[in-house]
């Protein structure tokens, strides 16, 4: 039997036959005989020094753990360092898995206190909230360096890692009051902004003052960006919750000493009617040429559209008090 053993280690270069090994079930079996008696010293010195001398492995976890062990320190001399990720593996080993097991039981308590300081002797960080934490801060301090702020977008990631997404977890642990306060200090020496959504107020209410003493109005277009934020979308966001009866009556206030328009349509139609009051009074009539442009706006098609559309009743008695005659759209007289 210790022929089929030897052959089988020389096959696999691995001395750790399973217990159930299909192709030579008795193997398997007679493997762990030998473990067993040895175990109960039931086994001569010259049966021993034999089966050792030919590789044979008596504490299998002590073997994967030397492994293992070996192979993170081949990681280290070859990338600088033991940050392995979760599902790297070598030669068929998964020490990414392996890394991870180690630090899950030095937090559990269990990590015997001799393979603890092999891995902290050789730089390996057990404590895996402490090496996020150490990891993404570098990385925080880059973004800023490079972006000149650490607003960091929910779902952006740096350098593999979810910086974003991490960013968001030190908000709420400060929200709920789990943030350490040393953590929390080094973030806020950074610049980092707690509450993600009132920054994001007060940098579009900034930004929408400079739209409005630039072009006079807060007719943001839809698309428009101002300094790289889409003012226009964050506007109309604004409406909707207004709408919906969300929007904070501060903030309500606020964008209302500002001039903004609720309802753009509405804002619109009453617009075009007051260059058509101002065209009847120099022209002394409503009958605008189709491609007329007043202001810039084009007058003539909005009038167009008035006469032959389909329009509210309210509508219609204000283009009525303006002496406006809608054509027939049956006939296509007046």
């Amino acid at each position: 039997m210790l022929e089929r053993f030897i052959a089988y280690n020389k096959k696999h270069n691995s001395p750790l036959v399973p217990y159930r090994y299909n192709n030579d079930p008795q193997l398997g079996r007679w493997v762990s005989n030998q473990r067993r008696s040895y175990k109960r010293d039931g086994l001569h010195p010259g049966q021993i020094e034999l089966l050792e001398s030919n590789g044979f492995v008596w504490d299998v976890l002590e073997h994967e753990w030397d492994e293992n062990f070996q192979l993170l320190i081949e990681y280290k001399d070859r990338e600088g360092h033991c940050k392995v990720p979760q599902n790297h593996k070598i030669d068929g080993a998964n020490l990414g898995r392996w890394c991870s097991r180690q630090c899950y039981n030095k937090n559990r308590g269990t990590l015997d206190n001799v393979k603890e300081k092999q891995l902290n002797e050789l730089g390996m960080v057990l404590d895996r909230y402490e090496f996020e934490w150490s990891e993404n801060i570098k990385i925080l301090i880059e973004y800023k360096e490079r972006e000149g702020h650490c607003n960091v977008p929910y779902s952006h990631k740096e350098d593999g890692a979810n910086l974003g997404l991490w960013l968001s977890r030190q908000r709420h642990c400060k929200k709920i009051g789990t943030l350490d306060i040393v953590k929390e200090k080094q973030l806020e020496e950074l610049g980092t902004v707690w509450d993600a959504f009132e920054h994001e107020w007060d940098e579009n209410i900034k930004l929408l003052i400079k739209y409005k003493d630039k072009e006079g109005n807060c007719n943001v277009p839809y698309n428009h960006k101002e300094e790289g934020a889409n003012l226009g979308r964050w506007l109309i966001h604004q409406r909707y919750f207004k709408k919906r009866g969300t929007l904070d009556a501060v903030k309500e206030k606020q964008l209302e000493e500002l001039g903004i328009v609720w309802n753009v349509n509405e804002h619109g139609w009453d617009e075009f009617s007051k260059l058509l009051i101002e065209y009847k009074h120099r022209e002394g009539h409503c009958k605008v040429p189709r491609d007329h442009k007043e202001d810039g706006k084009n007058l003539g098609k909005w009038y167009s559209r008035q006469k032959y559309g389909k329009l509210s009743e309210v509508r219609q008695e204000r283009l009525r008090e303006i002496s406006v005659i809608r054509d027939d759209p049956r006939t296509g007289t007046e």
